[in-house]
């Protein structure tokens, strides 16, 4: 072992990843608020660590939420070396320098799960849909928020007759591909043909860089 870094004195939690970068490691995680003070009022916290494992700089952010159920955060670079952070509990984009300022907070239309980085610098973002159940859902928007294309798994189920009304669908990842386009994974929750209850199936879904299925 090199090294090994404890956010004690950050109070970090909920990291789920991490940008690897040539001089060293730039992390995204939750900063809960104080308790007694405003233990509702979480913040996203990004550090930046050299190569040794010492912190270059840190930058927290309010999430301008009341908010005390954060859930994984996750954190990627764009090709104009800022960053973009999610969280799976907020509908948002969190925008980034590659200093660690806070820059933009973009609206997306459900929780974003993660998210891939086009070459032209937008983001396909993997989501939950709520309604008539929940279902994998995808979009591309650019750092000024607007929505190029959206995309969703049909989750009907074949059944004597016709179609079910809905089946739940649940996004787990996303990745860009080298010959372009994205592809994401997640998987249904389907009836079992004996209706003696259900299983999961996995979901492979390959869009190009339109949002059309390959």
């Amino acid at each position: 072992k090199l090294w090994e870094k404890v956010f004690e004195e950050e109070n970090m939690r909920q990291t789920a990843d991490a940008v690897i970068e040539q001089d060293g490691i730039v992390l995204a995680g939750v900063k809960p608020g104080d308790f007694g003070t405003c233990n509702n009022c979480d913040s996203a916290l990004v550090v930046k660590l050299g190569n040794d494992g010492n912190k270059l700089w840190a930058s927290a952010m309010t999430w301008g939420l009341s908010n005390f159920n954060m859930w994984d955060t996750r954190i990627a670079k764009l090709p104009n070396g800022n960053y973009v952070v999610i969280n799976q509990a907020l509908t948002a984009l969190l925008f980034f320098s590659n200093s660690g300022v806070f820059l933009d907070r973009k609206l997306t239309p459900y929780q974003v799960n993660a998210v891939a980085i086009s070459d032209d610098g937008s983001i396909v973002n993997l989501m939950t849909k709520y309604g008539n159940g929940f279902m994998i859902y995808l979009n591309k928007m650019n750092t000024d928020g607007f929505e190029a294309w959206n995309a969703y798994a049909d989750g009907r189920q074949v059944v004597p007759g016709g179609f079910s009304c809905c089946s739940n669908s649940s996004p787990v990842d996303i990745r860009s591909v080298s010959n372009g386009g994205t592809v994401s994974i997640g998987y249904r929750i389907l009836d079992n043909k004996d209706n003696s209850g259900y299983h999961e199936a996995i979901v492979l879904i390959p869009l190009d860089e339109g949002g059309n299925l390959k």
